[in-house]
């Protein structure tokens, strides 16, 4: 029978008597109504899930598993809520068509669920949805009606049957949009199932309704028709499998979902993990390390497998070991803790980290380790430190800060300003730095100020503030803008300091740059600068000027003999009577050690300069007193005019030099003005000077010998060493001329000591020669004594040659001796205890007793040369010399006298009982090669005379 042969509907409600009544046993109505909805909950979630297939054969998998559930629970509904209904007729259904009717539920249903698939599906898709859903379950009802056999007819109320399938459709439509469009509550799910059980119930229900069993006394039930029984049989069989099938799968399902989810989420972790800049550590019961992210690797500066399996506290500081291991008991006991360690890396730097460490436990409760995650705060250490010390130099630098806002407005200061100030922070907090302002500068010093800090963002400086107590002081400030990230001006800072010492200094300097210190007189950087001054008017006004230069003598006396407090004393003394001689207007300077000059403007003519020379050596002549004792100094003056003697200070200046050289040279205590004649007398002492040190430097210098005869035998003796200056270019420089520079200059060190050596050496030659000289004599100026250990030099020169001291003689003048008593007679005692001999030179001419001779341990005397030259004819000269060798004789001296020109002279010294000669007669002064072919061809004549005399 054809499905349209069954679907019979009747224009009116046949009579009562016609009609079979049945009723509905309500435990299988209840239960057809579960079905239904469980159908509806499996299928719709199924409709989410094909939305989640990977793959096409999963989405189909789903879509078929979705229609078999939704379209078996139809039918199983359907036939349940048939079974439910007792007929008081014979009931059978048809086999084929029985089963053939869950077709069209399980197609409808599946193309519902594949329009409803999409994660937000809208409203033409719901009304889609619940349109295909009512079909199919209208579509299975009523060909399932169709498969039932009764002792009579079916047929149907059309309006029922349209209000069942209305009710199908639009209960199918609700519950989509419960699903679908009230957002993610958990009982939407419950609901929109329920709804739509109640749409395939309601529309059984309601197309029972509709239905006629009417009574026919033909109709019959056949065989092959499916009993009740074995119906409810295979539907208990096919709901059974439905519902098995639907909960395996969705358990599946969920499964699947709980697992992907599982590995979404352990992704989503790992990539957190592996990507975050926060380190991660996990630790086991051991406290070695199972799990550690690249960051943390990072942190370390080691590889992962590097470190994992190890015990974390194998990277720690010390220090940081026990504080981790404290920390450990904590979580011990179940508790999170933060803490800081210090990480040790490979290079033996250090990282510093904060740990928050949680424990972690299994499912029993048991503690099986513990995670961390880690902070590098390395930076933010460095950082605490450097605001640490920053906020540390603000508050102790001895400079005074100011942190004033875009407006001028302070807003902090430090200590020092309060110190520096005497303003309080509370005083000064929200008013302006003009408080500070001590009216010295004008507006368009601040506007200058602000403008340069508005161009350059920073202004530096010298200001004058007023104090709290309105002392006005000096500071050097220093304003810098503080610019934010967008450019604008958020703040300035102002760091000053107090420089009133440093102002102090600078006068203070300023004075001892221009002033002498001790006599609080010009010195010679200030004289300059005043002299330029001077000759700018005199030459302005036509006038002359004198520059005097003043140097005292004696002074050194006063220093070496009363000490360098005296000499002070006395420098100040001098510069007090040099301005109580002088004019007000008149200026002096102290150029030096006892060196003073002074420049005389507006001078009347050379009358005039001398009264104010003779003035000024009068004032100082006068005695003074130091320590107690009086003393006295004179001063020579060198004078030189404008603009005779020169047209520029440095002229003038070198002029007066000049004219002070002569008359020291020439007496001291007096003046001398300056001429050209002079000038070049000086210069040439210089060129000897200079051309002295040059032959000193570079071996120019000779030594002559003169010989010493016995007067009885006129055998050589000893041979004296006179040095000679070979110059490159003039030949040999007369003694005279170069000898008393040496002694001015202070070359007559060198010089001695270079002829002391040379003679030395010399002499010891001639030993080993055996020449037969038995000494060499080697004059010995003044100042070697006095300004050298002159004992310890003749020591370490006759070790250095080997020469015996008794071959060396050492010539002393007998004014030094005289003028240096006791440091004399010392080095001639400590010379006579090495054996070396002393022979005082010039004897006579000291114009001083002769008794001191007695008191000397000097071994020879040497009459001097203006004593020989008159013998014999002058009376005079023959008097003293016979006093000589009688005194000489009378204390053990030998007798030399030198200058013996003529034979005459010679046999008078004979017949007095000289011991030795020497002079032109007998020999001149001649190299050291020459001495020694002289020696043997004078020791030759003599021996020869020897024999012709026996």
């Amino acid at each position: 029978m054809r499905i349209s042969d069954a679907l019979i509907f009747l224009p009116a409600p046949p009579e009562s008597s016609f009609l079979y009544t049945g009723i509905y046993d309500p435990k299988l109505v209840i239960l057809s109504i579960f079905i239904a909805v469980f159908a509806s909950l499996a299928a719709l979630d199924v409709a989410d899930r094909i939305r989640l297939a990977d793959s096409p054969r999963t989405h189909l998998a789903w879509l078929a598993l979705g229609a078999l559930a939704m379209g078996g629970g139809i039918w199983a509904m359907h036939f349940i809520g048939m079974l439910a209904l007792q007929l008081p007729c014979g009931v059978g259904y048809d086999a084929p068509l029985t089963l053939w009717s869950i077709v069209p539920g399980i197609l409808a249903c599946g193309v519902a669920i594949e329009v409803l698939r999409h994660a937000n599906p809208g409203q033409g898709r719901l009304l889609a949805g619940g349109v295909l859903f009512g079909a199919g379950i209208g579509a299975m009802h009523y060909t399932g009606m169709a498969a039932m056999r009764i002792d009579g007819l079916v047929r149907y109320d059309p309006r029922l049957f349209a209000l069942s399938i209305a009710v199908a459709v639009v209960l199918a439509y609700a519950a989509l949009l419960i699903r679908y469009r009230i957002g993610h509550r958990h009982w939407r799910a419950a609901i929109a199932a329920t709804v739509m059980g109640c749409a395939i119930s309601g529309m059984h229900y309601t197309a029972m309704a509709a239905t006629y069993f009417l009574r026919a006394g033909d109709a019959s039930i056949a065989h092959s028709e499916l009993e009740p029984t074995l119906l409810a049989g295979i539907v208990s069989v096919v709901t059974g499998l439905l519902i098995a099938l639907a909960i395996a799968a969705t358990i599946a399902a969920r499964y699947q979902e709980t697992a992907r989810r599982l590995r979404e989420s352990e992704h989503r972790i790992r990539s957190i993990l592996e990507t975050t800049q926060e380190g991660f550590v996990q630790v086991g019961i051991d406290m070695r390390i199972e799990e550690a992210n690249p960051a943390y690797c990072a942190m370390l500066g080691r590889g992962r497998l590097e470190i994992l399996g190890r015990p974390i506290v194998e990277f720690f500081t010390p220090e940081s070991v026990v504080t981790y291991e404290a920390e450990m008991r904590k979580r011990a006991a179940g508790m999170s803790t933060s803490y800081r360690v210090a990480l040790l890396r490979p290079d033996g730097s250090v990282k510093h980290c904060e740990f928050h460490g949680t424990p972690i436990y299994d499912r029993e409760g048991q503690r099986t380790g513990a995670f961390g995650l880690v902070t590098d705060i390395t930076d933010r250490i460095a950082h605490e430190a450097y605001v640490r010390q920053a906020v540390a130099v603000f508050e102790n630098t001895a400079e005074g800060v100011t942190l004033t806002d875009p407006r001028g407005r302070i807003l902090s200061i430090n200590p020092a300003f309060t110190r520096i100030t005497g303003y309080a922070e509370d005083e000064v907090v929200g008013r302006s730095p003009a408080l500070l302002r001590s009216g010295r500068h004008d507006e368009s010093f601040y506007h200058a100020m602000w403008a340069e800090l508005a161009a350059t963002g920073h202004w530096q400086g010298e200001i004058w503030n007023r104090r709290k107590n309105g002392e006005i002081y000096p500071e050097w400030l220093t304003i810098s803008a503080v610019h934010g990230r967008d450019g604008q001006v958020e703040s300035y800072i102002g760091v000053f300091s107090d420089i009133t010492h440093i102002k102090r200094s600078e006068e203070e300097l300023q004075r001892l740059a221009n002033y002498d210190p001790l006599t609080d007189l010009a010195n010679r950087l200030l004289l300059g600068a005043q002299l330029q001054h001077a000759l700018e008017r005199a030459g302005r006004h036509g006038e002359q000027l004198a520059v005097m230069e003043l140097d005292l003598d004696g002074f050194k006396n006063v220093n070496d003999t009363l000490g360098h407090p005296a000499g002070d004393k006395l420098l100040q003394i001098i510069a007090r009577r040099l301005k109580e001689a002088l004019r007000g207007e008149d200026i002096i300077a102290r150029l030096g050690g006892d060196e003073f000059a002074i420049v005389l403007e507006s001078i009347g003519g050379a009358r005039d300069m001398e009264l104010v020379a003779q003035k000024i050596i009068a004032a100082i002549a006068q005695p003074l007193e130091l320590e107690g004792q009086l003393a006295r100094v004179t001063v020579s003056i060198g004078i030189a005019l404008f603009p005779g003697d020169g047209r520029d200070a440095t002229t003038l200046l070198k002029s007066a030099d000049t004219a002070l050289y002569v008359a020291k040279r020439e007496g001291r205590n007096t003046f001398r003005y300056y001429s050209r004649a002079m000038a070049e007398s000086v210069r040439r002492r210089h060129e000897v000077e200079q051309g002295l040190r040059l032959a000193i430097e570079n071996d120019q210098l000779e030594l002559w010998y003169q010989p010493q005869v016995s007067a009885a035998s006129g055998r050589v003796v000893g041979v004296e060493a006179l040095v000679r200056w070979r110059h490159p270019e003039r030949g040999i420089v007369p003694p005279a001329e170069f000898l008393p520079v040496a002694a001015e200059t202070g070359l007559i060190l060198p010089l001695g000591e270079w002829v002391l050596r040379h003679a030395c050496r010399q002499m010891r030659a001639w030993g080993d020669a055996g020449l037969g000289i038995d000494h060499v004599a080697v004059n010995v100026d003044g100042q070697q004594i006095v300004r050298s250990d002159f004992v310890a030099t003749v020591a370490a020169i006759l070790k250095e040659t080997g020469l015996p001291p008794r071959m060396l003689e050492l010539e002393i003048t007998e004014g030094f001796l005289l003028e240096n008593a006791e440091n004399g007679m010392g080095t001639v005692m400590r010379f006579a205890e090495m054996g070396v001999d002393v022979a005082i030179d010039d004897v006579g001419t000291g114009y001083s007793s002769l008794a001191y001779l007695k008191y000397l341990r000097a071994d020879c005397l040497k009459i001097d040369k203006s004593f020989v030259d008159d013998l014999p004819a002058d009376a005079t000269s023959a008097a003293i010399i016979r006093a000589i060798i009688s005194l000489g004789r009378g204390l053990g001296f030998t007798l030399v006298a030198e200058g013996v020109e003529t034979q005459a002279q010679l046999n008078y010294l004979r017949s007095v009982g000289c011991d030795l000669v020497q002079g032109y007669l007998l020999a001149r002064p001649m190299p050291a090669d020459a001495v020694a072919a002289w020696v043997a061809a004078g020791n030759a004549a003599q021996a020869q005379r020897a024999r012709l005399a026996s």
